[in-house]
């Protein structure tokens, strides 16, 4: 391939991962305030961040990460983690929590999925149409867009996931250390959101061992050929 034609695939690559990425927010952050009470689980993880802010114990059956981003979304969107307002379902939010903010923040996490499964599709199929359609899925999935729209833990623990599929199919792929690490940290973050991100440590590990495998079989194949 040619320097114009090295040049002109690395701007389609990134021409479509920024469209991805546009369309991504504007599905996940269009009118994300229109509901102005406490939706589902928010009555639960949003009441976690506002307890973290005012210092009261905690204590929940999942690890501490994905409520600490939801704490520190609460605070830079002013939240003062007042004990007044107790996150109860269906409760009008009161104009001192912020949470048309605090959701914004939380819904970068599914934004970021659509660019992540682009990537993962790209490199693991290596067929831009694919990894386009891939992504375009993750975009309009009612139950993906609605999870990550709202103050539950779900948005970063996906995002995680997908990173952690992204940087895994990347090592597989390339073989670099570093991208190994990497695999590593994403794991350390999927796990540190919600016990359920053991399920995904699973899955690298049988894809590891299956690529071990084949890596074995081939050295065999080839040591009783010689």
């Amino acid at each position: 391939m040619t320097m114009v034609g090295r040049l002109s695939e690395r701007q389609a690559e990134i021409t479509s991962v920024v469209l991805l990425t546009i369309l991504s927010a504007a599905v996940r952050l269009w009118d994300i305030g229109r509901v102005d009470t406490v939706v589902w689980d928010e009555a639960h993880f949003g009441r976690f961040g506002a307890m973290y802010l005012n210092g009261t114990y905690i204590h929940d059956v999942h690890p501490p990460l994905g409520k600490l981003i939801i704490a520190a979304a609460e605070y830079v969107a002013g939240a003062d983690g007042s004990r007044h307002f107790d996150f109860v379902g269906g409760a009008r939010y009161p104009d001192s929590v912020g949470y048309r903010a605090i959701r914004m923040q939380v819904s970068v996490f599914g934004i970021l999925l659509a660019p992540l499964a682009y990537l993962t599709l790209r490199i693991g199929l290596d067929r831009r149409s694919s990894a386009i359609v891939g992504a375009w899925f993750v975009i309009f999935d009612n139950a993906l867009c609605l999870m990550t729209r709202i103050i539950v833990l779900d948005g970063p623990l996906l995002c995680f996931t997908a990173l952690t599929m992204a940087t895994t199919v990347l090592w597989l792929r390339l073989g670099q250390n570093r991208w190994m690490a990497a695999t590593g940290v994403a794991l350390g973050l999927t796990v540190s959101v919600k016990w359920t991100g053991l399920f995904t440590m699973l899955l690298v590990g049988i894809l590891t061992a299956m690529e071990i495998s084949y890596r074995w079989l081939a050295m065999y194949k080839q040591w009783t050929s010689m």
